[in-house]
This record gives structure tokens, sequence and C-alpha cells, in this order.
């Protein structure tokens, strides 16, 4: 119960790639200079990462190994453009505006990373480089749902780079080298030299199409074709000083033979069925081992690429970083909701039996004094007729017990006592300082420890109650508390100072169980915070 996250060693990774309705899974160990292992294989049909990583949990492969997240294609954007005029450090913002336009999500919170280009690869003075936006929507959901299981990424990378690590193993000095692979919605060509990334190309084409009838299969075909030449034509006029030395392809296991017949027609340069086995140990897979060394889907490329981000042999290769530092879920000690909730149950049931066993203590401690008192004047009497030494003696040590016992149970009461007594002024300090131009608090009810909070409120627009709880977020009362329930509705009001105000009530327990129990403290609370009759808070 009392566990956090468990700590990674580096030696085994696991990737997870979520493409078209099919989650992936792969873990590989890398074992220095020996061929990367590949440990296991699993594939589960999901609509979403969610539901996919949760049917991933319920399996033995999910503890123990390092996590990798390779969005999916639809959920951030690559676009090749030139280095600005700053230093490196400076690069993520101040490409963040000319990403506007290519992007359809919203930029402003999107998450940023920049890879470079060799810059021997053109005879152009400028500095291409590649920029990766990722929607913070997208990230948000990976974020949490690894959060909600007791997991944390370890990074979340993209299809292109973790192909790009695949095309780096079959590089050759000084030339670049070309790789395919086919996924559920579509293909994607990446061009690498060096290890790095200098192009890539998403080809339309989905799997279906190639596995349809001879007609449908032909056009697709062609259409494959097509893409590959237009994209090796704009290759040798984007890098003229560099030569490419070959294509590998991944392709489906039924039509291996005739994607590679056909662009071996159309291409000038040597096409070639990719061979996965040459780099990567895939005995442990049994039968499906041959399969995914020949015929592995855009998914299982991309995230077997990826878990080679932690080869030592590539320590100097770029790599995205696409976690938000920042967030609240990334920080040390990061708890997830899960464990959360076992462990604030743990401290409770500990109080519990605390306090028991203080009662008790204090109880036996009781009877103990009362036996004492109860035996003193026996003993008194006993020494004023015998008057012996040992007796008075006696006597004494029973006083001085007498007097132990009673301050104990003095302080066992002081103790048992204390109860809320800091009060609430502190969060309503906390409330007042973050205060809105166009948002105000109406009510606010705090029950117990802080931990169950109602506040109640209105604003001239919804549009200020997010940037509100991230600053509200600022204050040490408020941080790490969750808001399971929001309720937003116009005010309804004869008077025309409230007209196109909107009311809103945020509760971090279920609303039945903190009105229920919390009424009488949210009336005084209302009536202590309404507007003044110019209607300023």
């Amino acid at each position: 119960m009392f566990f956090r996250r468990q700590s990674n060693d580096g030696a085994q990774w696991v990737a997870v790639a979520h493409e078209g309705r099919e989650v992936t899974a792969i873990a590989v160990s890398l074992t220095g200079s020996a061929p990367s292992r590949v440990d296991w294989l699993w594939h589960a049909p999901a609509d979403s990462l969610t539901d996919g990583l949760r049917l991933l949990s319920r399996t033995p492969k999910w503890s123990g190994q390092n996590l990798l997240d390779v969005m999916p294609r639809a959920s951030y954007k690559i676009v090749a453009t030139e280095a600005p005029d700053v230093p490196r450090e400076e690069w993520r913002d101040a490409l963040r505006w000319s990403l506007r336009d290519h992007a359809n999500f919203p930029i402003d919170d999107a998450l940023i990373d920049v890879l470079s280009v060799p810059q021997d690869t053109s005879a152009r003075q400028t500095r291409p480089v590649f920029a990766i936006a990722l929607a913070r929507s997208a990230y948000s959901e990976a974020e949490l749902v690894c959060d909600d299981l007791g997991r944390q990424w370890s990074a979340l990378d993209v299809v292109e780079t973790g192909l790009r690590n695949i095309s780096a193993l079959a590089e050759h000095d000084g030339l670049a080298h070309a790789l395919m692979a086919f996924g559920a919605d579509h293909g994607v060509l990446v061009v690498t030299f060096k290890g790095e990334l200098i192009m890539s190309r998403q080809i339309d084409v989905p799997l279906a199409s190639l596995t349809g009838d001879a007609t449908v299969r032909d056009a697709a075909l062609n259409r494959v074709a097509l893409e590959v030449v237009r994209t090796i034509d704009t290759f040798e006029r984007m890098h003229s000083q560099l030569s490419l030395s070959e294509l590998s392809v991944l392709a489906p296991s039924h039509l291996g033979d005739e994607i590679i017949a056909l662009l071996s027609e159309q291409v000038y340069i040597p096409v070639k069925a990719c061979d996965l086995g040459a780099w990567f140990d895939v005995a442990a897979l049994g039968e499906d081992g041959p399969i995914l060394a020949r015929h592995a889907t855009l998914n299982e490329a991309a995230a077997l690429g990826a878990c080679l981000r932690a080869h030592p042999a590539l320590a100097d290769r770029q790599h995205l970083d696409l976690l938000d530092k920042n967030s609240v879920l990334t920080r040390d000690p990061a708890w997830s909701a899960r464990l959360g909730v076992k462990l604030a149950a743990g401290v409770a049931s500990a109080c519990a039996v605390a306090g028991l066993s203080l009662s008790l203590f204090l109880v036996r401690s009781q009877a103990q004094a009362t036996a004492i008192e109860q035996a003193l004047p026996a003993l008194q009497q006993s020494m004023s007729i015998q008057q012996e030494p040992a007796v008075v003696k006696e006597l004494s040590e029973l006083q001085v017990r007498q007097r132990v016992q009673r301050d104990t149970r003095a302080v066992l009461e002081a103790n048992m006592s204390v109860g809320a007594t800091a009060g609430y002024s502190s969060f309503f300090r906390a409330l007042g300082r973050q205060t809105q131009s166009s948002l105000w608090i109406t009510g606010a009810t705090v029950l117990g420890d802080g931990q169950d909070i109602e506040l109640r409120g209105r604003m001239l627009t919804a549009a200020v109650l997010p940037a509100y709880l991230r600053s509200l977020q600022n204050e040490p009362l408020f941080s790490g508390h969750r808001f399971a329930q929001l309720e937003i509705k116009a005010v309804q009001s004869s008077d025309a100072g409230d007209s196109g105000l909107t009311e809103f009530t945020l509760r971090t327990s279920p609303a039945s169980t903190t009105q229920a129990s919390a009424a009488p403290h949210a009336s005084r609370a209302e009536a202590a915070s309404k507007p003044t009759p110019e209607g300023k808070p």
C-alpha cells in the first residue's frame, strides 16, 4: 500500500504505440554490444490509449519496466523549418508562433520540441530543423491514465523518431538511408543520415487497401510507388550533397515480394526487404519472431525503435522530450491517484488503531490509579500503627507512582482532546490572494481537515475559470486537490445587474455527500460573501 512507483534500472524498456484501433506494446532488453533482445510482444483491440493501457495493466507484463509512449500521428504535428537565430535552449519558444498555421489544435499550450538536421546535408546556408508540436489534450490523456494506473512515462516519443532509430541501424558510412513501414491507416517513409532524421513523409494508403481485391491492391501499390518516387526526388533537390544508399521496406507478409518488385522497377536506388533480425534477438517470441523481423507493422516498428533511445551506443543522438516538467504528476514524489487513496485509507486505519490503543491504555491507567487510591488509606493506617521504615518507604513509592499515573492520564486526555483547532481562516486568506477582476467567490464550504471543499462563485465569462484554477494550484492549501464535480449555469435573475453572469460550483466530492454534511456552514459562507449592490464582490 505504501510503495511508490517502481524505480527504473534502465535494463528493460516497454514502448506502447496506439494507431488506428489497435494498441501495441513491446518489451526490449538493451544488452550492450550484443543484439537487443525482444522479450515479448502484445496486441489488443482498443479505441484509445486509455482502454489499451487498462488492458495491459491486467497482465504480468505491466510491472517493472521503463515505459515509453509513441504518440499517434493525429495527436502531433511535425514540421520541417529553419532554426531561429537564438540560442538552442530558446528554439522551442521561438518556433511556437510559426507552428500556428500547421497545427489543427491549440498551439499556445502544446508541448514543443526541436530536432536538428545535420548541417552537411545541403549547400544552403540556413540550418534546417524539425519542430514537433504535441497537442495538450493528447498529452493529458496519456499522463492521467498512466498516473491512475500507478505508473509514470519515462518519455513520450513519435512515430518518425522511432523509425529513425531503426533506419539508422542500416546506414552505411557517408550515405543516407530510407525506411518505409505500413500501418492500419497510412504508411510512413523516413530518410536518415548520421543517425538523425532528415526527411519524413506520410503516405495515405491504408493497409486494408493492400489486402483487398486485385484492382484495389494494384491501385494502392501504384500510389505507394508514386509517393516514394516523389519523396526521393524531393530528397535529391533539398539534400544535394548526399547520396541515398538504399530503401528498406517493412512490407505486409502477403505482399512483401510484390511491393519490393514494384518499387524496384520505378526507383533507381536499390530496394530490399528490411530484416530486423540482424539487430534484434527475436527468439523469445517463438513463431512470431520471424514475422516481426521481416513484416513488422508501423506500430511494431515505431515501438521497437523507440526502445532504442536508451541504448548506450545512441547516447549522443537527439531524443524528444515531450514531458511537461511543470505538471503536478511529474514532480517527486509522484503518487498516483489510486495509491493516494490507499495511503489515505492506511493512515486513517493507523490513526484509528492508535486512538483505540490510547483509549485502552487510559482506561487501564485510571483503574490502576483508583486501586492505588483505595489502597492508600490502609497503607497509611498500617504505617501509623507499625511505624516500620519498610512501610514508609513503600508508601513513598506508591505516592510517586500515583503522581506519575495522574500526570500520564492528564497528558493522554489532553492529546485525545486535540481537534481541528487551527480553523479555516487560512483557506479564505488563500482565496483572497487569488483575485480575478471578472470572477469572484460567493460561497465556500470546507469540511474536516480540508479534504472536502466546495467553492461557489460567479464570473463574467466562463473562459477565465481554467486560468483561475491554475493560479489556485499555486496555493499550498489547494495544491494537489482535484475537483471531482463542476456545475456551470447562467444566472437567472430579474436584477439587471445579474444578466450575462455565469454561476459555477466546484466540489472535490460528489454533491450529495458534501451538501448533506455541510449545509449549515455553506449558508453562513454564502451570506458573508454576497456581492455589494454595485455588483462588486
